[in-house]
């Protein structure tokens, strides 16, 4: 597994920065911007958090940590900020006094590194065309104020604690507010706030992107909000989907960070292009490794201060125009930041924008096995010259190569391999000059992936399109004359929905009796390709709250079963190993689900039961499917409806050593059931359990009729406000 960064989300407290816009705009020609620059060494403040768990407190982290993640993420506000691992950070705030005096008489400002900043009048007009692109970008960046409640997925009929906390955001044309999708996760209050006002403006959700951290809102009372009588409020210009910035390329980063409670401006340069799970999908507890992760996507690193409270504001380039959102920094480096760039902010808002909600990035939907060692690929038969000339041949051909996407003649003994669509499209693939052959091996397609059945086990993946996939399932990407080796779903999860991505592979003829020795597993490799529209794939563990997954439960005799969610095994912080090799696997049908025992509310009649998040196997003999079956059947036998008379009601679970599959594992007679409950007991005794537990009802709300749900019933699905709404 590959080594995880040590990352905090950027959400602090902050205020408006009057004093800024209205000195500037006193003084006619106006200068750069004021920038804060970090200091290497001899810290005035600490950058670094501890966990805080407090009601409705304005000073309070309000987020949560983890022991067994190397990252962490958070909400912070107030001034005070304790250490805990993180590193030093000096930063020098100017005040408005002094930046204006040092501006009109040519001093200098330090910038901590023992160099010389000079701001100077003469190079303020020479830069003055800078200046004020970035003050117009200035006027449209917003602090968004939010309150929320996270859930309690330990006892998921009820809920945590209150906090608040503050991050950034940006104003764009048609009314929006962009900002991170981790500022404005599990609010339950969302205000807005610009830098020339002291008035607060409600606002809502209209999409979320958990899986690229982007979210994008409106103001309730929109009219009032962009349409003041004293100034109008300003908007920022995004630019281009396309815009590839070169390395070193000068940022400015604005927003809202700790140390102050003015808007602040760090600048920097990008110092990487790369493709990583993002940090707020990752602090949700997906693995990157896994198949429960929804993949790679691209990202900008760049040098400038990205503190708390910068997330979700703007990173513009020198000509003024958006370039990014701030994302998250990195605390096991110096000047590490991480902003998502313009074109997947493009991709998310032109997809809310088409319709009015956002289904999540495209997924590749592959396992495939590195094959890095020259032995293994002699074993698959696996040579450059082979695989150039197999290419070669494929490209010629008019008819008689195949291919593996639909609309040509049907090949019945080559798995759906068509015969027309074989012929490049006219591009070809990507020549390599290594003598190394190249590709992965593929173990594991997803039954729900775009690719099912049109990529199998087996094959090789060479090329996606028409760039070499490496030993190592990485692709050259170029941006702006820079080549760097990327992760290869990054292709994938960067496209629009119903944009194709073409896909090479190498694929093994049928053995034949005459293949039969001991050198290697025979068969001839024949290339093939196929253009396919990837699509999102629903993961077997539900990954975000409020979007795929929420707290569900069913009480049955004192068991408590809940649905296998990430934010469950997040809760537990990740140690029952029986459920994380179960999220390592795809989903088989849309209505699967891993049902567990998730701990056991203590009464007569289920003494000596033991539960360790172990996965539900059957229940009265039914095998169970998902956690709806389960509720079903729970509330029969509860009601006395069950139809099955038998005294006891037996319960298997998965035996945590066992090294069978989950989906296959058979309940055999000579199997004792792992707990067995009396069947006349459970309906005298549901009432006083929920009755000692604080229950309401012993089945969660969304999983019984509606009929059954109690009047002003608090139900604990906190789902995200208002997402899904038209633009």
């Amino acid at each position: 597994m590959s080594e995880r960064k040590r990352l905090v989300r950027g959400i602090s407290e902050g205020a408006a920065a009057d004093a800024i816009l209205d000195a500037s705009s006193s003084m006619g020609s106006l200068p750069p911007l004021p920038v804060q620059r970090a200091q290497s060494a001899g810290a005035a403040a600490v950058l670094g958090f501890h966990h805080q768990n407090n009601n409705a407190n304005a000073n309070s982290a309000g987020f949560l940590t983890d022991p067994t993640l190397p990252f962490r993420c958070g909400r912070g506000g107030g001034a005070s900020h304790t250490s805990s691992g993180g590193y030093s950070l000096a930063q020098r705030n100017y005040s408005i006094d002094q930046l204006l005096q040092e501006m009109e008489h040519g001093m200098t400002i330090g910038d901590g590194k023992g160099k010389k900043a000079t701001t100077t009048t003469a190079a303020a007009e020479e830069d003055g065309s800078h200046g004020n692109s970035v003050m117009r970008a200035v006027g449209s960046v917003v602090q968004i104020f939010a309150t929320g409640i996270a859930p309690d997925y330990g006892n998921p009929w009820s809920m945590g604690d209150t906090s608040t906390w503050t991050g950034s955001g940006f104003c764009i044309d048609h009314a929006r507010i962009v900002t991170n999708c981790h500022v404005v996760h599990n609010h339950t209050l969302l205000q807005v706030q610009r830098q020339d006002t002291p008035r607060k403006w409600r606002a809502h959700v209209v999409a979320l992107a958990h899986d690229l951290d982007l979210a994008v809102l409106r103001v309730d009372d929109a009219d009032a909000f962009w349409n003041t009588s004293s100034t109008n409020t300003k908007t920022a210009t995004l630019a281009q989907a396309d815009t590839a910035l070169q390395l070193y390329t000068e940022v400015n980063c604005i927003g809202f960070p700790q140390g102050g409670s003015t808007l602040c401006v760090t600048k920097g340069v990008v110092s990487r292009f790369d493709a990583q799970l993002y940090v707020h999908a990752a602090f949700a507890g997906i693995d990157e490794d896994s198949a429960n992760s929804p993949g790679n996507v691209f990202v900008l690193q760049v040098d400038s201060a990205i503190n708390p409270g910068n997330s979700g504001g703007p990173a513009i380039s020198h000509d003024g125009k958006v370039v990014g959102v701030a994302s998250s920094g990195d605390t096991s480096g110096q000047n590490i930041g991480y902003v998502i760039p313009v074109s997947i902010v493009h991709l998310f808002l032109d997809e809310v924008a088409q319709t009015g909600s956002w289904s999540g990035v495209s997924e590749l939907g592959l396992s495939c096995q590195m094959l890095e060692s020259e032995t293994y690929r002699n074993y698959l038969g696996m040579t450059m010259k082979q695989q150039q000339q197999q290419l070669q041949e494929m490209q010629q051909s008019s008819s008689q190569n195949s291919d593996v996407n639909g609309g040509g003649k049907e090949n019945p003994e080559n798995n759906g391999i068509t015969e027309e669509d074989s012929q490049d499209d006219g591009g070809g693939v990507e020549k390599e000059d290594d003598d190394e052959a190249i590709g992965v091996l593929v173990r594991t397609v997803a039954p729900l992936g775009a690719l099912h059945g049109k990529i199998l086990p087996g094959d090789i993946l060479t090329h996606m399109d028409d760039l070499p996939v490496s030993n190592e399932g990485r692709v050259p990407v170029t941006l702006s004359g820079q080549t760097v080796n990327v992760e290869a779903d990054a292709l994938v999860t960067c496209k629009p929905k119903g944009q194709t991505t073409k896909f090479t592979i190498m694929r093994r003829s049928p053995r034949q009796d005459s293949d039969s020795n001991n050198d290697g597993i025979g068969g001839e490799l024949e290339a093939h390709t196929l253009s396919v529209e990837m699509k999102p794939i629903p993961p077997l563990a539900p990954r975000y709250h409020g979007v795929d997954s929420k707290p569900d439960y069913v009480v049955l005799g004192g068991l408590v079963f809940s649905r296998a969610t990430v934010p469950l095994l997040r809760r537990y912080n990740y140690w029952y190993h029986v459920v994380q090799r179960a999220f390592n696997t795809y989903k088989q049908s849309p209505d699967q689900e891993l049902v567990v025992l998730q701990k056991i509310l203590r009464h007569d009649m289920n003494v000596g039961a033991e539960a360790s998040l172990d996965i539900v196997r059957s229940v009265d003999g039914v095998p169970i499917k998902n956690l709806q079956q389960l509720a079903d059947l729970a509330s029969s036998i509860i009601d006395g409806e069950s139809e099955n008379t038998s005294k006891f009601v037996e319960i298997y679970l998965d035996e945590e050593d066992h090294n069978e599959k989950f989906t296959e594992k058979s309940t055999g007679p000579w199997k004792f059931p792992n707990i067995v409950l009396e069947r006349a007991a459970i309906p005298l005794a549901t009432p006083e359990i929920c009755h000692f537990y604080g229950l309401t009802h012993p089945i969660s709300p969304s999983l019984r009729p509606d009929e059954d749900k109690d009047v002003g019933e608090n139900n604990t699905d906190n789902e995200e406000h208002n997402e899904g709404e038209g633009e």
